[in-house]
């Protein structure tokens, strides 16, 4: 009889992978690929990350087919993600400066510098 049991078993449980340990799962920088195109939007305030016309600084904009709402992911020694704009070839870096809390906003202001552009203090 247990030969039984086993011929009415699913093909597909034997298919299935085990749970993923804590140690497997996907952190939310793995989403992204080397030379991936990607728009970054705000699921708080339903706005895209925005290259303004300055070609320095960044902000939260509502339109999204725009060139400069456009970001090229690069991925630098395997560790790195940086985003570069494809509209002003500059790359996306956080600042020492806070970002205004009044408007919602949590972390450091973000602007658009070039490769080798040395660390602001």
């Amino acid at each position: 009889q247990p030969t039984a049991n086993r011929a009415r078993r699913s093909p597909k449980k034997t298919l299935l992978s085990p749970p993923r340990s804590s140690a497997h799962r996907r952190r939310p920088m793995d989403k992204f690929h080397d030379r991936q195109h990607v728009r970054l939007r705000s699921g708080v305030h339903g706005t895209y990350l925005h290259a303004n016309d300055d070609g320095r600084s960044v902000s939260l904009r509502r339109r999204r087919a725009t060139l400069e709402t456009a970001w090229t992911v690069h991925i630098y020694q395997g560790t790195y993600l940086l985003l570069h704009s494809a509209a002003y070839g500059r790359y996306l870096a956080a600042t020492a400066t806070r970002a205004p809390l009044a408007l919602g906003h949590l972390g450091f202001r973000a602007e658009l510098r070039d490769y080798d552009q040395p660390e602001v203090e």
